[in-house]
């Protein structure tokens, strides 16, 4: 592991419409690179080498709610790659570095 350039593990964001939310990401993350790396039922974690970030419904059983104060960042090359990416058709962002779940 000496060579993962990432300090994190994984991060998992929980969703209420499961496809929604990785047809969402299935779109944007390839933009920067990253990929579907693991699946299971409920759950799809993504990366580029490492399962990094995952999207997945809640294992409680109950609904998804927003973390006050969670903020998750993707790093880009530019703001100008993310212009030619599916990202500028997205009419869920409000900002251009924040991808909320949908």
């Amino acid at each position: 592991m000496e060579d993962n350039p990432s300090i994190l593990s994984h991060i998992s964001i929980g969703t209420n419409d499961f496809e929604r939310a990785i047809a969402f990401y299935d779109q944007i993350l390839p933009t920067l690179g990253c990929k579907r790396i693991m699946e299971h039922p409920g759950a799809v974690a993504y990366g580029k080498q490492y399962p990094e970030f995952w999207v997945q419904t809640p294992i409680d059983g109950q609904p998804a709610t927003a973390g006050n104060g969670t903020h998750i960042g993707f790093i880009a090359p530019t703001k100008r790659h993310l212009l030619r990416s599916p990202i500028k058709r997205c009419k869920t962002l409000r900002f251009i570095n924040i991808l909320p779940t949908p």
